[in-house]
């Protein structure tokens, strides 16, 4: 673990402030959930990821959409892949610009804003999942040939059955 230098001093009601170069730094934003974890004498705090809580069912939906698409299938959290059917782009970062769209956007298409760096030419489609009006993550399809409207209707379900999912 690396130390920051930053001291900060605990307030009346046990609140502390997590300076803002940290929050920009891991992209923690007003509202967020950290996740609060004891090891001997350090506290830790982590960003929540609801979506690595139901990585069961993610990984079952990924699984099937394979067999039925045979080609990749990414499902996300903010910040990195948290399943996917290639073993080789698992907790990989994300693109955080592409968070920041789909924020305002239920899906890109297109290969100009790739979610990860990967090194073939893939087109590339990426929905949303959202639960309770915020966004969690994002279910990513990419296909070497062109995508189907088939292929963005099952893709589209699946993200709405993971946000409904979360709700839950």
């Amino acid at each position: 673990m690396k130390s920051t230098g930053i001291i900060r001093r605990i307030d009346e009601l046990g609140r502390i402030v997590i300076p803002k170069e940290i929050r920009s730094k891991l992209r923690i934003s007003e509202g967020e959930t950290l996740e609060i974890y004891v090891k001997e004498e350090q506290i830790i705090l982590s960003k929540f990821s609801k979506i690595k809580n139901i990585s069961d069912v993610a990984t079952k939906l990924v699984e099937t959409l394979s067999i039925i698409l045979k080609n990749t299938i990414i499902v996300t959290d903010t910040q990195n892949i948290v399943v996917a059917n290639k073993t080789s782009i698992l907790n990989r970062d994300i693109n955080f610009k592409l968070m920041d769209i789909l924020k305002t956007k239920e899906m890109i298409e297109g290969t100009d804003l790739k979610p990860i760096e990967i090194e073939n030419n893939y087109n590339c489609i990426t929905y949303r999942i959202m639960a309770n009006g915020d966004l969690r993550g994002s279910l990513i399809y990419l296909k070497e040939d062109q995508i189907s409207e088939v292929d963005k209707e099952l893709i589209s379900m699946s993200a709405k059955f993971l946000s409904k999912y979360l709700e839950e």
